[in-house]
């Protein structure tokens, strides 16, 4: 199925399909997932909280398709490399290819060290928190509020520390779709409360303070207009496979669930997630012809 974008230039996009459940031990169904992803520059306008400008470098709206990180190894202090032990991974990126999402993911690069406190508020409201002894090292000591991997505690599966839901493989019992959230919630940190946390809202700010000893330091922004959305077309398979034949079966909101901010460099991304049924166009009534999905069309603004 493909994608056709508001602004090739700015936003990047896919869709993908696996897997999902509702909940842990829930059934299973095979959904589509519309993703899409901006880049954006957060400038200084000499107002409390900076504008946040749609960057046009392509390369920065790609999606990412493979984590990015390295496996954290123990060598239990001898040379040789068959007392090596893989203890977890120092997860550094994680691909932006989940198909669902039970929480908004945020994660602030940057920022990070020992007995450094902080805080991540949206609107007013704290979504994180984080305390002075904090613990998740190495990435507490390198980002203020940073990426949980699925081999640590907290997040990872019983059945599997590095299990990625692939299609055709069979859901372990204990997944769900908080798995796929990757935002830090190991020792002395707190957990994004669900009802603060369903997706991020267009216009309010979001502001960031780190603590260091007795230094307060302060990074806010307002984001832009979130609403989106995609219009799924399918062909009915009784007229030429043409883009001018391909029926609307579908429109979908689109829910911006990821926020990953650096304030060193002044920049974020936004991801935005769609799920629909993927088995959903089914036969054409009172035939035999399959109907098959072509395209998603995003658009910006609410429908």
């Amino acid at each position: 199925m493909n994608i056709q974008l508001p602004d090739p230039n700015s936003y990047g996009g896919v869709v993908l399909s696996g897997w999902t459940v509702s909940a842990a031990g829930g059934i299973e169904k095979q959904s589509g997932c519309v993703i899409v992803k901006a880049a954006y520059d957060l400038i200084d306008t000499g107002s409390a909280a900076r504008t946040m400008i749609r960057s046009l470098v392509k390369s920065r709206s790609d999606i990412v398709f493979a984590d990015d990180g390295a496996p954290i190894i123990d060598s239990k202090g001898t040379t040789d490399p068959s007392d090596d032990k893989v203890v977890g991974y120092d997860l550094e990126r994680e691909a932006d290819i989940a198909l669902q999402k039970a929480r908004t993911d945020i994660v602030v690069e940057g920022w990070g060290g020992a007995n450094v406190a902080g805080r991540v508020r949206v609107d007013g409201i704290e979504w994180l928190s984080r305390l002075a002894t904090a613990t998740g090292a190495p990435d507490v000591s390198e980002n203020l509020f940073g990426w949980h991997s699925r081999t640590e505690a907290g997040r990872k599966t019983a059945t599997a520390d590095t299990f990625m839901p692939v299609p055709g493989d069979q859901l372990p019992p204990e997944y769900g779709p908080i798995f796929n959230n990757f935002y830090r919630r190991s020792v002395g940190f707190s957990a994004i409360a669900s009802s603060q946390a369903q997706a991020l809202p267009s216009g309010k700010t979001v502001g960031i303070v780190k603590t260091a000893g007795a230094v307060d330091t302060s990074y806010a922004f307002a984001l832009p207009d979130l609403a989106m959305n995609a219009r799924l077309r399918c062909w009915c398979g009784d007229c030429e496979d043409k883009p001018g034949h391909w029926s609307i079966r579908d429109t979908i909101p689109l829910v911006p669930d990821t926020l990953i901010v650096e304030p060193d460099a002044n920049s974020a991304e936004i991801i935005w997630r769609g799920r629909f049924d993927w088995d959903e166009p089914g036969v054409a009534p009172n035939t035999r012809k399959s109907i098959e999905w072509r395209l998603a069309q995003v658009m910006e603004g609410a429908f």
